[in-house]
């Protein structure tokens, strides 16, 4: 499986981190983001790259969950980052 080569990185450093819930935090606007996107070039999954501000480290993010208000429009978006001992972090992005 490779990393598309063509899909960007958001930044943790524009995030809000909440240690006590292992999420990153973010407005749309405020990172550029517009849609999830397939990371890899041989699967389906869909979700973002995070590159963290304190170890450079580049992690796959997948799209968990779309929530939506009562007439269909995206509160915000969720994705998670597994490793093998289960979700290391969440991200929610926020439709502003």
């Amino acid at each position: 499986m490779a990393r598309i080569s063509t899909a960007y990185a958001l930044y943790s450093g524009d995030m809000t981190w909440n240690a006590k819930t292992q999420t990153l935090i973010a407005e749309a606007s405020d990172i550029n983001f517009h849609a999830p996107y397939q990371l890899y070039d041989d699967a389906a999954d869909v979700g973002v790259w995070v590159r963290s501000h304190r170890t450079q480290k580049l992690m796959p993010f997948n799209l968990a969950k779309i929530t939506k208000d009562a007439e269909g429009d995206i509160q915000f978006w969720t994705f998670e980052c597994w490793s093998r001992g289960g979700v290391l972090a969440t991200l929610k992005i926020f439709n502003d």
